[in-house]
């Protein structure tokens, strides 16, 4: 029988179906394979569920956005587990093991967090609105861009973690360990870090205005270009601590040590300085206007370019070792 040749428009007709048909297939196939995938994660993370709440362990198992708010987890193990985006928000996680856990993008609001072991986690924008932490282990831990308002950090130890960027509004580091922390461009307004150990941190351009630092330990902390207006520095150790271009309106330094400290180009305008020690600190061209200084020691500081229009100097002592009377020129006989 004749058959008559395939013209290169059916050709190309019969090409197209061909691959429509094999797309449509390998299509199917792959959300087939995806559903069974799934399927088999969540049964996973039930049976996870399951095992935690019969042993109160599960190191390294998969609990990915699993929802946890009515599972009691005190003192639970849960080490190396993957908790990205889980649902804690309320949970009692008081004592637990969370080393090296995953946690990224979690909710954990409100959580009860007291005294438990996080060193080291990956928290990467958590939300911890409201938690508490308190005596918690969070050393080296990754809170970059975590939500942390109004948080309560009493006590806990955050040697070395990442807290850049991260929202800290309210939240309380009362006598908490953060030396060697990154907090760069961090929001921590109205924050209470009194009596915190804040050796070595890093401020960059971050928010603190009206934070309560009284009787911290800055020392070697890099404050450059943060907001500090309106902050409690009284009884601060700021020794060697890098001030430079850091806005200090309004603050109260009262009786704080800056010895050795940067101050290069500092707005000081209206801060209270009596009583503090500024001995061998750079003063170049900051803003030193309508101060008491009375008791303040200047001592070795390098103050060209600074400007004292309205300050009172009765009492401080100068650059000099002379003790000022009412005015700058009285500091200098």
């Amino acid at each position: 029988m004749f058959h008559a040749p395939i013209t290169r428009k059916e050709m190309w007709r019969r090409t197209v179906l061909l691959i429509l048909f094999t797309s449509l297939i390998t299509a199917v196939l792959l959300f087939v394979i995806l559903d069974l995938k799934v399927t088999a994660e969540v049964n996973l993370v039930k049976e996870n569920l399951k095992k935690i709440e019969k042993t109160k362990e599960c190191r390294t198992c998969n609990l990915f956005g699993a929802d946890l708010q009515q599972v009691d987890l005190q003192q639970v193990d849960l080490q190396e587990a993957n908790l990205h985006k889980a649902n804690l928000k309320g949970v009692n996680l008081k004592r637990a093991n969370l080393k090296d856990v995953d946690l990224f993008a979690a909710d954990l609001r409100k959580a009860n967090l007291k005294g438990a072991n996080l060193e080291k986690a990956n928290m990467h924008q958590i939300n911890l609105e409201q938690s508490n932490l308190q005596l918690a282990n969070l050393r080296e831990t990754n809170l970059y861009r975590a939500n942390m308002q109004e948080a309560n950090l009493q006590g806990a130890d955050l040697f070395g973690a990442e807290l850049g960027e991260a929202k800290l509004q309210k939240a309380i580091f009362r006598d908490a360990n953060l030396q060697n922390v990154d907090l760069f461009a961090a929001d921590l307004r109205k924050s209470n870090l009194q009596g915190a150990n804040l050796q070595e941190v890093d401020f960059y351009k971050a928010d603190l205005e009206f934070a309560n630092l009284q009787g911290a330990n800055l020392q070697s902390s890099n404050l450059q270009r943060a907001n500090l207006v309106g902050a409690n520095l009284v009884g601060a150790n700021l020794v060697g601590a890098n001030l430079q271009g850091t806005d200090l309106q309004r603050t109260d330094l009262r009786s704080a040590n800056l010895h050795r400290a940067n101050l290069q180009g500092a707005n000081l305008h209206r801060a209270n300085l009596q009583g503090a020690n500024l001995r061998n600190a750079n003063l170049q061209e900051a803003i030193l206007r309508n101060i008491n200084l009375q008791g303040t020691d200047f001592q070795g500081s390098v103050i060209q370019g600074a400007q004292f229009q309205g300050t009172k100097f009765k009492g401080a002592i100068w650059v000099n070792g002379k003790k000022c009377r009412d005015s700058l020129g009285q500091c200098l006989q």
